[in-house]
Parts: structure tokens; C-alpha cells; sequence
């Protein structure tokens, strides 16, 4: 009758908020220039320039509204990666 797989110990149990981590799928600009340190103009240029030449990324934010956009930060890295060494 007893389904439980694993006995609760200390390590495997949460007792504390501080506890609990998780990673951040969405960030706004200002998150993102923190992020990958970088200025927030920076960021806003990125994001103009990806929506000229998206290199093979598709759908990097989400428009919320005219002023707000959360961008996906995995994709924002590969599109980054994307980037990597084409100013020469």
C-alpha cells in the first residue's frame, strides 16, 4: 500500500524558500544586459538586428505589449553564438 520509492531525508526535502532554485526561461532587456554583461543598448541593438537577419532563430520574444518584451534567453544565447566572430 506504501507507494513511496524514496525515504525523505534532509537532502532530499525542501524546508526552506532559499531552497528552491530555478532557471529563468524569459528575461526583459534590462535582466539580459545583466545577464550576459553587456549595456542595455547593446541588447536593444541585438534584438533590432535579429529582426533583420534572424539567422535560423526563430521566435526570440515575446511582444507583451508595445513598451515590454520578454525574450527567451536560451535562444537569445544561440543567436549570440550565431554572431560569434562575424565582425572580422
Amino acid at each position: 500500500m506504501n507507494k513511496i520509492k524514496t525515504m525523505p531525508t534532509k537532502e532530499n526535502t525542501v524546508t526552506k524558500e532559499e531552497q528552491i532554485v530555478f532557471k529563468p526561461l524569459y528575461a526583459k532587456a534590462p535582466y539580459l544586459a545583466k545577464i550576459f554583461g553587456m549595456s542595455r543598448s547593446t541588447v536593444d541593438r541585438i534584438l533590432k538586428r535579429w529582426e533583420k537577419e534572424p539567422n535560423g532563430i526563430d521566435e526570440m520574444y515575446v511582444s507583451l505589449s508595445e513598451t515590454l518584451k520578454v525574450v527567451e534567453i536560451e535562444q537569445f544565447k544561440a543567436y549570440l553564438r550565431t554572431l560569434n566572430k562575424k565582425w572580422m
